[in-house]
């Protein structure tokens, strides 16, 4: 008759708990690599550049950078970020002004008129002064300035004159001696007449009239 030898309990014992360190081991393992992947993939998503920031944007941070330095002698006009303009046009606020454009992609600037000796509005030459007013109508700027025209009749002379926005064509509207917008499309330009000289005591009689117009592009 055969004997069977005893079970050793200690080395069973032994085996399972060496068998349950393995697998809580690999699981743990498994449970931290999974971990660090999505970690990985988190932070490579984060850094991908944004679809939405365009060339519109970045136009638009040029021209805040570009405004916070410009002078206080100069002033804002337009800004033109589209797709297909960007640039800055902005005036001189002194005596004899002259209308600058900044384009935001080249960075160069551009003299559109110049105050200092007048320029040309067709076949009219204007000398204007200091910049009073300024409207932008239908993609056009009027201007309000004073006139400094050596044959300008009126102690506050006014002369009116526009800008296309686009092609920077200047045009010539009426001189006077005050004017003032009326509505949103509309200048009123106060004339004065001569009635009457006085030769003896200097004072010439006038009567002032006032002439509208229409600021529609033509």
């Amino acid at each position: 008759m055969r004997l069977e030898a005893p079970i050793n309990w200690n080395i069973v014992g032994t085996v399972a708990l060496l068998c349950a360190v393995s697998l809580t081991l690999f699981f743990v393992g498994r449970g931290r690599d999974r971990t660090r992947a999505e970690a990985v993939v988190t932070s490579a998503s984060d850094s991908l550049p944004s679809d939405t920031y365009s060339d519109l944007d970045y136009f638009k941070e040029e021209a805040v950078q570009f405004e916070a330095l410009l002078p206080l002698d100069k002033e804002i006009i337009v800004r033109l970020i589209d797709s297909v303009n960007h640039h800055i046009i902005y005036i001189e606020k002194d005596d004899m002004p002259s209308c600058y454009s900044y384009d935001l992609e080249t960075l160069i600037t551009s003299v559109l008129f110049a105050g200092e000796y007048g320029f040309y509005c067709g076949t009219k030459l204007l000398i204007p002064g200091k910049i009073t007013d300024w409207k932008i109508v239908e993609g056009t700027i009027v201007f309000v300035a004073m006139n400094r025209e050596p044959e300008a009749k009126y102690e506050n002379a006014t002369v009116v004159f526009s800008m296309d926005l686009h092609d920077h064509q200047l045009r010539y509207i009426d001189s006077g001696n005050r004017a003032s917008f009326v509505g949103d499309n509309y200048i009123s330009i106060v004339k004065a007449q001569l009635l009457s000289r006085n030769f003896f005591f200097g004072e010439d009689r006038y009567r002032e009239f006032t002439v509208n117009y229409e600021l529609s592009p033509q």
